[in-house]
C-alpha cells in the first residue's frame, strides 16, 4: 500500500520512530554476524549444504537434516551473493511482519495508534535483536501475523490460510 497517509501531521511522530527502529536494525543486519545460534546453526547449515551441493546431517546437530524454509532461503541467498544477503533475507521478514501488522492495525485504529502499534513492536528489544541476526523468528512472526490477519478479516480463503500456517510451521516447528 502507499505509504503517504503515514507522514501527516498526526502520524509523522510515530513515522520517524518506526523509521529509527528500522534503521538501527538494518545497520545490525549489515553487521558481520555474531549470534551463536546463526553461527553455529541458521547460516552454517546452508553455507555446509552449499559447499556439499546437497542437504545432510550434521553429527553435532540434531537439526541439521531438518531444513527449515527459512533456512532453504538462506541458502538460495549464499548461493547468490553470501551470508550478507541471507542476513538482510531475515531483515526483510521483519519489515515483512510489520507492514502486515501496520496494515492488520489501520482496519480498526486511527493511523497515528496503527503506527504506534508498529513502531512499538519494532523498539521491543527482543525485535532489535533479532532483526540483526540471520535467524528465524521474524519469518515465523511474518507468517503468524498474516495468518492472523486472514482469519480475522472473515474472508479469507481457507488454502490461503492453510499455506500461511504451513509456512510459518515450517519456520520454527521446534519453536
Amino acid at each position: 500500500p502507499r505509504w503517504g497517509w503515514a507522514l501527516k501531521a498526526g502520524c509523522w511522530p510515530m513515522t520517524a520512530a518506526l523509521g529509527v527502529a528500522l534503521f538501527v536494525a538494518l545497520l545490525g543486519a549489515l553487521a558481520p554476524e555474531v549470534s551463536f545460534d546463526a553461527l553455529a546453526h541458521h547460516l552454517a547449515h546452508p553455507a555446509s549444504w552449499a559447499a556439499a551441493h546437497k542437504v545432510h546431517g550434521l553429527p553435532y546437530h540434531f537439526l541439521a537434516l531438518y531444513p527449515a524454509v527459512l533456512e532453504m532461503q538462506y541458502l538460495l541467498a549464499i548461493l547468490l551473493d553470501g551470508v550478507a544477503l541471507a542476513k538482510l533475507v531475515h531483515f526483510g521478514f521483519g519489515l515483512l511482519t510489520i507492514a502486515a501488522l501496520v496494515a492488520w492495525a489501520r482496519r480498526p485504529l486511527p493511523d497515528a495508534w496503527a503506527l504506534a502499534a508498529a513502531a512499538g513492536f519494532a523498539l521491543l528489544p527482543y525485535v532489535q535483536t533479532v532483526a540483526m541476526w540471520a535467524y528465524v523468528d521474524l519469518g515465523a512472526a511474518a507468517y503468524l501475523t498474516l495468518a492472523l490477519m486472514t482469519v480475522c478479516a472473515g474472508s479469507g480463503s481457507s488454502a490461503l490460510l492453510g499455506v500461511l500456517c504451513g509456512l510459518c510451521a515450517g519456520t520454527k516447528a521446534a519453536g
